[in-house]
């Protein structure tokens, strides 16, 4: 593998094929294992154009993602699965479940307030990646879940997604139900998540304008769009502030039920 040099020739053959599995899939020698891939295919397959550059590019993307799941299987396969291993491994499960939740039960409003229905296509740039995540923690012997907002994200995106909740919350208490878990207590999120993954082409005022600051070549790598405007109906507004306390609406909210 070390010697191995694509300009001469290719790393195998479609009958004595082999991918190095120990290495990552975009590796000089998986790479040209994923050409012989999509060689081999195109040979086998004479309804397609092997000239076609579109449909070529198309297989080509099919066989490298053959080549990094057949990959990714044989190194989890290999892994000693400990105890503490295995919860952590349930641990984050768990959170990116609650942040799939969270999105989804904030968009599912959308459809009952006729006032959020221009909202929808906002969540829907944000998506589950935009959302915050949580972890628990324990203050004076009871359970907390202290709230990691996206350290890219605008804390007046966070503000304007504080009235989905309130919403929420309000609906839920007066329909008296009380199915599913009981409210959590969430802390402020004045905390940011440690994962370094962004949500890339939003309008430039999602972003934490210190966020953008740190970047080298924001226009490339981040893809910003023009701004937009992250604010709701004034009756939402009315009525959020006329039912429920500011907590629930304010970014910088201390203690209170619900998530973000």
């Amino acid at each position: 593998i070390e010697k191995f040099n694509p300009e001469i020739e290719e790393c195998c053959t479609a009958g004595d094929f082999r991918l190095h599995l120990e290495g990552t899939p975009c590796n000089v020698w998986n790479k040209s294992a994923t050409r012989v891939l999509v060689n081999s295919f195109m040979e086998v397959h004479k309804e397609y154009n092997a000239n076609d550059e579109i449909v070529r590019e198309m297989v080509s993307k099919k066989c490298a993602a053959v080549v990094r799941s057949t990959i990714t299987r044989y190194k989890t396969g290999k892994k000693v699965h400990t105890v503490d291993s295995l919860k952590e491994e349930r641990k984050t499960k768990n959170k990116a479940e609650r942040k799939r939740a969270l999105f989804h039960r904030r968009r599912d409003l959308t459809y009952f307030y006729p006032a959020l229905q221009p909202q929808r296509r906002k969540l829907d740039l944000l998506g589950v990646a935009g959302m915050s995540s949580d972890e628990e923690e324990k203050v004076g012997g009871r359970r907390q879940w202290r709230i990691l907002a996206p350290r890219w994200r605008a804390t007046r995106v966070t503000g304007w997604l504080r009235y989905f909740d309130a919403l929420y919350d309000r609906a839920r208490e007066l329909s008296g139900d009380a199915r599913g878990s009981h409210p959590r207590h969430r802390g402020s999120a004045r905390r940011t998540s440690e994962n370094i993954k962004f949500v890339r082409g939003l309008p430039r005022n999602a972003y934490r304008q210190s966020w953008l600051g740190s970047l080298v070549d924001i226009e490339n790598v981040v893809k910003p769009t023009a701004n937009i405007s992250w604010t709701h109906d004034e009756k939402i507004i009315e009525w959020v502030h006329f039912n429920l306390d500011a907590c629930c609406v304010n970014p910088d909210y201390q203690v209170g039920p619900g998530p973000e």
